[in-house]
């Protein structure tokens, strides 16, 4: 109860600071991995999911499986830069949502496919054992969230981070993509591997490392005039 005290105090906060107010705002996560699109099969691509949407729409939540900030409503997207083409989708309604998992320092684009918040792309806190994927962004702003005296460990730049889904931020960390399920798109099914793992006997953990951020006004989307196809760079 303590945790979840402290989120709706930090998100009320944030709503005072003048986020309030309905403003769209767009969300994109990063990750270089392996994505199929409509069968086509593309390998160490870059990729990016956005979410359209409203600061209205971005709520708290809390359940047995985290508590945070969620926003459900919007309009989806996937654009894939593999080598010199460029190929962009949009994804049919209900396939994505945006989130921040506070409480296990987890940001990015769940799907209501799967039962966690771990796919199509998360970004999260992973001390692993090797440290290549350590002292991540997010995991900081989720310290400093959950426990408001620990800014004090950090640079003051980093407080400004904290957000709850109507605010601009820009986090990174390790990158989780599973299961790798199909989402559905415009362009056919859209599947996002985790390529890069480690197993030190416990199971494989991914060691790839990504972006999230969020950005207040409308996206700009000018590849949606040739949707669907293939652009030589």
């Amino acid at each position: 109860m303590e945790r979840l005290g402290n989120l709706i105090v930090i998100g009320a906060v944030l709503c005072g600071a003048g986020h309030a107010l309905a403003d769209p705002i767009t969300y994109t996560g990063y990750v270089l991995s392996d994505v199929t699109l409509g069968g086509h099969y593309y390998s160490g691509a870059q990729v990016y999911i956005s979410l359209e949407s409203d600061t209205t729409t971005a709520l708290p939540f809390s359940d047995s499986t985290g508590s945070g900030y969620r926003n459900e409503v919007g309009r989806g997207r996937v654009r894939i830069v593999a080598g010199r083409h460029i190929i962009t989708a949009r994804f049919e309604p209900n396939q994505i949502y945006a989130f921040f998992d506070v409480a296990h320092s987890s940001i990015g684009f769940g799907s209501y496919l799967t039962a966690g918040r771990t796919y199509p792309l998360a970004v999260t806190a992973m001390d692993d054992q090797d440290g290549l994927v350590t002292n991540s962004s997010v995991g900081a702003v989720s310290d400093i969230m959950t426990t408001p005296a620990n800014a004090a460990n950090y640079t003051p730049d980093t407080a400004t981070l904290t957000t709850n889904l109507a605010n601009e931020t820009a986090l990174s960390g390790a990158v989780s993509s599973v299961p790798s399920i199909a989402l559905r798109t415009d362009r056919g099914d859209f599947v996002l591997y985790e390529p890069y793992t480690v197993n030190y006997g416990s199971g494989p953990y991914s060691v790839n490392w990504g972006f999230f951020w969020a950005t207040l006004g409308k996206g700009n989307h000018e590849e949606d005039n040739d949707i669907g196809t293939l652009t030589e760079e």
